[in-house]
């Protein structure tokens, strides 16, 4: 594989087997930012694969599929099984509380950092 992913207004994107973006992983603002760019290859497979074909509960089908991918210890399945439970809680709480703080851009940007910083503590302790 080359490495060029495609071309975009002209120029080529060198991105095709990238695998974390680290600023966007380290300044996330919500799980599932962090999520997205962390192993990419392999939440795009997961995303294909479990999640868009899963007739029930999609998130935490995905989740059990990937604790199983890593291996049948029961760390994997109480951690993956607990970050599926924190993301579906994330995407509920993000719906009912965002919309207090986009009422002007001083209080948008306060919601942004005060979230980057709880995904920075939530992911590392």
């Amino acid at each position: 594989s080359s490495g060029i992913n495609a071309e975009y207004g002209g120029r080529e994107q060198w991105n095709k087997i990238t695998n974390v973006y680290p600023c966007r992983t380290e300044c996330s603002s919500s799980l599932k930012l962090l999520i997205d760019n962390w192993n990419v290859g392999t939440a795009s497979w997961l995303r294909r694969v479990c999640y868009e074909r899963s007739p029930i509960s999609p998130t935490n089908m995905t989740y059990l599929l990937s604790a199983t991918w890593h291996g049948f210890y029961p760390g994997y399945y109480g951690c993956f099984l607990s970050m599926s439970f924190f993301l579906l809680t994330s995407r509920k709480l993000r719906r009912v509380v965002r919309p207090l703080f986009l009422r002007s851009a001083p209080v948008k940007v306060f919601y942004d950092v005060l979230t980057t910083v709880r995904s920075g503590i939530t992911t590392r302790c």
